[in-house]
């Protein structure tokens, strides 16, 4: 019997595993020639990326202990209602990293997507740089971008960044997927020739 996720017939045999006897490949099965461009289309803006984290419910300011990020690390100290990112420790001694966004708004995510929110709502975003001539994308290491948003970057290459100095550089990124992603992401892009992949 033919298996839907595969190209080939499936072939029992008496004394061991079965076989797969692999066929021609189908022609009407669709590729995505370039994946990185196509998903840069797909992405939600910043703030549809906030709304969609799971919120988390429960949070006491009674009951939990809490320490702010302050852009470099967290500093203990009560919930002054500002939102930001805080590590909330629970009365059992388990802590969780959530971003606030004011009131009873805590919601959870990646570690990068979080900071980088932060980072946006506090207005310490950088310009990140690009290299039209090499298809180079740099952006500073602790301004790494949201899980969601990095893939984009990585399915352009196949590459993870290479950390050159404080700078994270993505490859073979083209000029269009660089100007959407950096728009999505609210921070500036400031083309410039990257010296040995090193912004200055």
């Amino acid at each position: 019997c033919r298996s839907p996720h595969s190209f080939g017939e499936r072939d029992g045999q008496w004394d061991g595993p079965a076989r797969l006897r692999v066929g021609p490949e189908p022609t009407d099965v669709p590729t995505v020639a370039e994946p990185g461009r196509e998903l840069t289309l797909a992405l939600p803006t910043l703030e549809e990326f906030r709304q969609s984290l799971p919120a988390v419910g429960g949070v006491s300011t009674a009951r939990h202990t809490f320490a702010r990020f302050d852009g470099l690390s967290f500093r203990k100290g009560p919930v002054t209602g500002e939102p930001g990112l805080y590590e909330v420790t629970g009365p059992e001694g388990r802590t969780l990293t959530l971003l606030h966004g004011g009131g009873q708004d805590w919601r959870r995510g990646d570690w990068y997507g979080l900071r980088y929110l932060t980072l946006e709502g506090a207005g310490l975003l950088l310009d990140v740089r690009y290299d039209a001539a090499r298809w180079q994308l740099a952006l500073p290491e602790d301004q790494r971008p949201p899980e969601l948003y990095e893939r984009v970057l990585v399915l352009c290459s196949g590459l993870l960044p290479t950390r050159v100095g404080r700078w994270l550089v993505y490859r073979n990124v083209a000029p269009d997927v660089a100007r959407h992603l950096t728009s999505l992401l609210g921070c500036a892009l400031a083309e410039q020739a990257l010296d040995e992949g090193v912004p200055a």
